[in-house]
């Protein structure tokens, strides 16, 4: 089994100093088709270029790898990092990326709503705030999707091909990400989701928005994360962002969209918040690790898995509520 790690901050690499960045000079394509394929077979003749970039960057980053694994610059993963974030119903209604440091990792809380300013007149005293902050620990849990590919198509791969790998890649792993971030059980490795850190419930529809409003917690980044069934028994926006006239009082013109993490008509069923406190935090790198072993050898296929650590917490409770009824 081979093991490849892609950097979570981008900026972390020296771009100019890579194969194919160096400034004015045009930059040839990196293929993750090729480099997966050569790490299977442990033979890079016919993905020298690859070959070249992951050893800069492993030089660059003094990376070590005891399965022998290799660094591979987030410049050229578009395909895989773009599929990633568009494909996350969560990432799209607006949750925050934070890369993380260290293990473990604290994130500050907005455990109450704070006092809202006030005014006095002249000589007079204001009134302390109420506002209670916590700290709470992140840890890393591991998640991954796995794709079998066809390493014929990984050794005559085309731009067009190659990207569908990427995506596929990344699409497995963000909806993994969705599931954790709105449903995870705490338990058998996922993150406790938001629907079990503790966020508030009300009906669903104009309770749920009041809710938010009352607390002071309605932001630029709201939204509806529903469940398909939920959705079609609302009378369903026709397409998304686009609620019919009938559902205008439910959705209250806030972004929506349906995520299968979330299931049934009734409890549960439906999320809205001010996504931008949702926060995703995620460690150092992804990692992709290859194996031809097992069925697909025989069937000259390759196991690719690509494989994220995250830890999900909302920074303001109040900024969430779930439909209880």
């Amino acid at each position: 089994m081979t093991k490849l790690v892609l950097p979570a901050d981008p900026n972390e690499l020296t771009a100019g100093t890579l194969p194919g960045a160096e400034p004015g000079e045009t930059k040839e394509r990196f293929s993750l088709s090729k480099a997966v394929l050569a790490s299977v077979r442990n033979d890079w003749r016919s993905a020298g270029f690859e070959r070249e970039v992951l050893t800069e960057y492993a030089k660059q980053q003094s990376l070590v790898d005891a399965e022998g694994g290799f660094s591979v610059p987030e410049m050229y993963l578009s395909e895989l990092l773009d599929q990633l974030y568009s494909s996350g119903v969560a990432l799209r209604l607006g949750a925050r990326i934070i890369p993380a440091t260290g293990s473990p990792f604290h994130v500050p809380r907005l455990a109450s709503n704070a006092q809202w300013p006030e005014w006095v007149g002249e000589n007079a005293s204001f009134t302390p705030g109420d506002a209670v902050f916590e700290q709470i620990e992140a840890v890393p849990y591991h998640v991954g999707g796995l794709v079998v590919a066809s390493n014929s198509l990984m050794e005559n791969s085309s731009p067009t091909g190659d990207a569908l790998f990427g995506q596929m890649l990344g699409s497995a792993v963000a909806s993994a990400i969705d599931t954790a971030i709105f449903a995870g059980s705490g338990a058998g490795g996922q993150p406790t989701g938001l629907l079990g850190q503790g966020i508030p419930g009300a009906a669903f529809g104009a309770p749920m928005v009041a809710a938010i409003r009352n607390a002071n917690a309605w932001g630029p980044s709201m939204g509806w994360a529903m469940s398909p069934d939920k959705a079609t028994a609302t009378g369903g926006p026709a397409e998304p962002g686009t609620p019919e006239t009938a559902a205008v009082t439910y959705f209250h013109n806030a972004r929506w969209e349906t995520t299968t993490a979330l299931t049934g008509t009734v409890a549960n069923a439906s999320i809205l918040g001010n996504w931008n406190d949702c926060w995703v935090i995620r460690w150092k790198d992804i990692t992709i690790r290859t194996s031809d072993a097992g069925p697909g050898f025989a069937s000259d296929q390759s196991y690719v898995r690509a494989v994220a650590r995250i830890d999900v917490h909302a920074a303001r409770l109040a900024s969430f509520v779930a439909q209880n009824a």
